[in-house]
């Protein structure tokens, strides 16, 4: 929902030719879709949720009201959520050093697009689509003690905010949508729902007692057949920062004689012939 949110702002007020549409959309193509497939199946009454998830639909736009109101911009900016977690330097959380990896190369990479647009500061404030976009963001998406800037003031502001969007709906959606069937295959891990309410003493259960507490297998294949759809790569799946998008093969179209030589599916890895 938070790409669906950056996605919609995008469509809204950063028109085909600006340079942050045109560095988004990759990362956006598919937020609106895939959720409208969510909402016409999974949260659709009959669906996974209404059947075999506990919280259920009725209770869970107040589970998803909860969850928004945790969501803070440090929390979406991998270098801060790190530190605040007290997770950066724990020599077996694969996640905080892969995470940082790819949080860094993005930002130099978005750090260097937004020099070739911006040349000076002022021209961000100067940038009335931009202000709009992020106003928009706000507006429909955030409290304001959420720390999310209510405008960008300078090319670093603009540098990071970008890198938190595509980080979030690139690396941080792999992170949690590709590891949540290896987690959950083991039911006690983290069972869709309760068959009994929750025990008020310590000590005083029984393993039978554990297994009743259990969703019935009929559920759990449910739950599990829903998580491993999730769990599929899609069928035009475009590796991180490999874009299709043809802008030097269109151009070329449009010339008596292209120079196709710098394109990117032409350009070999090493010196070869």
């Amino acid at each position: 929902m938070v790409g669906e949110l950056f996605c919609g702002a995008t469509l809204r007020h950063l028109p085909p030719p600006h340079p942050l549409h045109q560095l988004l959309i990759p990362h956006l193509r598919s937020s609106l879709q895939i959720n409208f497939q969510a909402r016409a199946a999974l949260l659709a009454a009959g669906g996974v949720f209404d059947k075999a998830v506990g919280c259920g639909l009725q209770a869970l736009p107040l589970l998803l009201s909860r969850a928004s109101q945790r969501i803070t911009y440090h929390s979406l900016c991998v270098p801060d959520d790190l530190q605040i977690r007290g997770v950066e330097a724990l020599p077996n959380s694969f996640y905080s050093r892969d995470a940082r990896r790819v949080w860094d190369a993005l930002h130099r990479f978005v750090l260097r697009w937004v020099d070739l647009f911006y040349s000076a500061d002022v021209e961000v404030l100067q940038d009335s689509e931009l202000q709009l976009w992020i106003g928009d963001i706000n507006k429909h998406g955030f409290s304001q003690n959420s720390g999310f800037p209510e405008s960008l003031q300078n090319k670093a502001e603009v540098s990071q905010f970008v890198t938190m969007i595509i980080f979030s709906c690139s690396a941080l959606h792999a992170a949690v949508n590709f590891s949540q069937l290896d987690f959950a295959l083991w039911i006690p891990n983290c069972p869709s729902s309760m068959s009994r309410p929750p025990p008020q003493e310590k000590g005083s259960l029984t393993e039978d007692d554990l297994l009743h507490f259990l969703p019935d297998v009929s559920t759990s294949c449910r739950v599990l057949s829903a998580l491993a759809l999730l769990s599929q790569p899609a069928v035009d799946f475009i590796p991180l920062c490999h874009y299709r998008e043809a802008y030097i093969a269109e151009r070329n179209l449009h010339l008596d004689l292209p120079y196709d030589y710098l394109s990117p599916d032409r350009i070999d890895n090493s010196v070869a012939i």
